[in-house]
């Protein structure tokens, strides 16, 4: 769901570089109505972005993260999930956290259209808003996972159609700082 080539290359330059680049940080609303600042975290955090009206990409996205993290946390890995919100219009604290629920480990996160378009923007995210004839609409986005380390570096980039031992390889390289 990238567009162009221009994304791909993007995520092949951040994986191939030895030196891990900085995660943008930024300060958003968590589930639960609190601030949520990435450069608070000091654990591994799977970031990815989607919406809580998706019908199948989404929660199958989250539910992989979730089971990933908990099996590292089984492991003595510390790890965190995060989905951003690409639907800040109608995804409010309470409706992420109706949604994200359902997934153990996983905090949602929103914050003004403005916010989240610059989180968009740091991490080179693309979203676009894709009316319906009923008057309602939809989203197509990337479906990037950003690997973020401890020290708030990008360990890997990834996204859904990437194997679980390639997911589990990247957080392995993540938590491992």
């Amino acid at each position: 769901m990238f567009r162009h080539g221009a994304a791909i290359a993007s995520l092949v330059l951040l994986v191939a570089c030895s030196n891990r680049p900085s995660a943008a940080n930024f300060t958003l609303v968590s589930d639960s109505g609190e601030a949520w600042q990435l450069s608070n975290q000091h654990t591994a955090v799977l970031l990815s972005f989607g919406f809580t009206h998706c019908a199948d990409t989404c929660p199958a996205l989250l539910a992989r993260l979730s089971h990933l993290a908990a099996s590292a946390r089984e492991h003595g890995q510390t790890v965190g999930v995060a989905m951003i919100t690409v639907d800040p219009q109608r995804d409010r604290p309470a409706e992420l956290h109706a949604f994200v629920s359902r997934f153990p480990g996983v905090t949602g996160l929103t914050g003004t259209q403005a916010q989240i378009d610059a989180v968009e923007t740091a991490y080179g995210v693309w979203a676009q808003r894709l009316p319906k004839n009923n008057g309602d609409y939809d989203y197509a986005h990337a479906t990037a996972i950003y690997f973020i380390d401890p020290n708030g570096r990008i360990a890997a980039v990834r996204d859904d159609t990437d194997t679980d031992a390639s997911l589990l390889s990247a957080l392995n390289r993540a938590a491992a700082t």
